[in-house]
């Protein structure tokens, strides 16, 4: 799709949220006046007006769609997630531990956790490779 003087895109927001609509526009506004519009109750529709400064090689606007599907997309995984996000954030900014705290604070060269496999300090292991060798 070519700019003409405006191109317009509709969506259906029982299937896109408004919020994905929204981050997908804003992608194109470096090069576009968008305005964005309630068609209805579940439409919004959203139109590109070329800026005056852009050339008169814009880019293809037929990606756009694409953009919103990826947003949505993102926003899905973002509820998903956000659970282990919250998690994530707390356990960063806490001075508590909320996973370990026998790990949390063993110092260096510890192993509290008991992780570490028993070995020799200086282990003789052999390759295949060796065998090969006088």
């Amino acid at each position: 799709m070519r700019m003409t003087e405006s191109d317009i895109f509709e969506f259906d927001l029982t299937i896109y949220r408004l919020e994905a609509v929204k981050k997908a526009a804003y992608k194109y506004s470096g090069l576009f006046d968008i305005q964005l519009e309630m068609a209805s109750q579940n439409r919004v529709c959203i139109t590109f007006h070329q800026k005056d400064h852009v050339s008169s090689k814009s880019p293809e606007l037929s990606d756009f769609p694409n953009e919103v599907l990826d947003q949505e997309l993102r926003e899905t995984i973002s509820q998903e997630t956000e659970g282990i996000r919250n998690l994530l954030l707390a356990q960063a900014f806490s001075s508590l531990t909320l996973v370990d705290p026998d790990g949390d604070n063993a110092e260096f060269g510890e192993d509290p956790l008991n992780i570490k496999p028993d070995r020799p300090a200086k282990a003789n292991y052999r390759t295949p490779m060796d065998d090969s060798i006088p």
